[in-house]
């Protein structure tokens, strides 16, 4: 019965030790913009996906205008958002940000 237990504890730990392994196993988050070069008076819609079931996402905008917020994405770990740009907005580079607790991704976009 002993050796029995063993066997059972190395199958059990050999059978973990693969599943961990294995390659693609989980994805890095992204961001992505509907537009690299935008407009004023245009609004972006930013994809985010990978950060983790119904995670709480610190999310921000930077560059010559910028905004912040926490956000949840949804089961599959995904959120949109509609960012709108002023008619007025600065031109320049704007980064855009997300994090949370297992996951973090960045992208740009310049306003013209």
């Amino acid at each position: 019965m002993k050796h029995m237990i063993v066997l059972l504890t190395l199958l059990l730990a050999s059978t973990l030790a693969m599943v961990a392994a294995k390659p693609g196993s989980t994805r890095p988050a992204t961001l992505s913009v509907s537009c690299s070069v935008c407009d004023p008076g245009e609004t972006v819609t930013i994809t985010g996906s990978g950060f983790g079931s119904r995670a709480s996402v610190q999310f921000s905008i930077s560059g010559p205008w910028g905004a912040g917020m926490t956000l949840t994405a949804n089961g599959k770990g995904q959120f949109v958002v509609s960012y709108p740009i002023g008619l007025n907005a600065p031109v320049g580079e704007y980064t855009v940000a997300a994090t949370s607790s297992t996951a973090s991704a960045s992208t740009t976009f310049d306003v013209q």
